[in-house]
């Protein structure tokens, strides 16, 4: 009884004292994503770009951050900090060996730039507006033409209107 009792008792203490290993575990899991999916975009890469990889320091720098997070997971608090300090260095040097794979940017490389994209597609929207009701019209600077129209000679109609200071005695009738 007294074997039991005491097995009891140090179950719970234990279970308090044990690391979060679900977060860890999902740490790890997402670092492997990454590495995979580096990994598949070397494998990809044709040999004489693969032969301008420089493996980065940071690389080795988060295989030890890594280690000793795994060595010092009784102290979570440490552990989790040193966890992700690898997965920052990790993807540091990820994002530094896909700078290298390539020697021009991507915008120099594309043939039709971000701007010139919404552009068109702005364009091709404008020429897309259905009817406005009171037109018959699909084009929109017509549209907009006709409506610019009608605001100038509403104004053209009110100041003709309008008294001038000079009438009625000097006063303005409203």
């Amino acid at each position: 009884m007294t074997a039991t009792k005491s097995q009891d008792k140090e179950t719970p203490e234990k279970s308090r004292r044990r690391p979060p290993v679900a977060m860890f575990r999902q740490r790890l899991r997402a670092m492997a994503l990454s590495l995979a999916s580096l990994n598949e975009l070397l494998s990809y890469a044709r040999c004489v770009d693969r032969v301008r990889v420089t493996v980065p320091n940071e690389i080795t720098e988060a295989w030890v951050h890594l280690v000793l997070g795994l060595v010092n997971l009784e102290r979570s608090e440490h552990a989790e900090r040193l966890l992700d300090d690898a997965s920052r260095l990790l993807s540091e040097s990820a994002i530094e060996i896909v700078k290298t794979l390539s020697q021009k940017s991507l915008e120099e490389s594309s043939t039709i730039l971000p701007l010139e994209i919404f552009s068109l597609v702005a364009l091709k929207l404008i020429q897309s507006i259905p009817n406005v009701p009171g037109t018959q019209t699909d084009d929109i600077s017509q549209i907009y033409r006709a409506r610019l129209d009608k605001i100038v000679s509403s104004l053209a109609d009110q100041s003709s209107h309008t008294p001038t200071p000079n009438c009625c005695g000097g006063r303005m009738l409203t």
